[in-house]
């Protein structure tokens, strides 16, 4: 089993990009998967469109997705080889970090994994700093990805918060 962790700031306007080509490249199906209330649904693409909702998360499966599921945990047992990417919320000139995770358990879900995670890899630059939004205490993060243009936001003042938005992230800063 190959486990892939990756967390990372990219924009909504990457994750569009980002998304489409991996579904042009690898030839893999787009399953968005939303809350409040609980919603699956199959895309050929994204659009700008879908970065409007705030909570969902992207899917990536080699075989159609069973879509008959009523919970993510339902969809996650309907469909063991997944690649997820949590998508960060960017609102109130804050941009929540993202997210992607990946159990793989036969060789093909591997290979496209490592794929997919090494494709992202090369969009992005890492290391940033933590800092703990109570204490102010700065914490390394040498592993914590950012896009060009996560890394502009930055510059123009957007805050870079972690994926449970309570904490703040320094791009490029160890």
């Amino acid at each position: 089993m190959k486990k892939i962790n990756l967390q990372l700031h990219i924009t909504p306007d990457e994750v569009i990009e980002f998304v489409n080509s991996i579904k042009q490249e690898f030839g893999l199906y787009i399953t968005v998967m939303g809350f409040n209330p609980f919603r699956l649904e199959e895309r050929t693409k994204l659009s700008t469109s879908d970065m409007t909702h705030h909570d969902y998360f992207i899917f990536f499966t080699l075989n159609k997705p069973n879509l008959n599921a009523t919970s993510q945990y339902g969809f996650f047992d309907a469909n063991t080889a997944r690649i997820k990417l949590v998508v960060g919320k960017l609102y109130d000139s804050k941009l929540q970090e993202s997210a992607l995770f990946s159990t793989s358990e036969t060789k093909e879900e591997v290979v496209i994994a490592n794929k997919v995670a090494s494709k992202l890899k090369k969009l992005t630059k890492a290391g940033a700093k933590i800092i703990d939004s109570e204490t102010k205490i700065e914490h390394n993060y040498p592993r914590h990805r950012y896009t060009a243009g996560a890394q502009k936001m930055y510059k123009e003042g957007i805050k870079m918060l972690d994926i449970g938005g309570g904490n703040f992230l320094e791009l490029g800063k160890l």
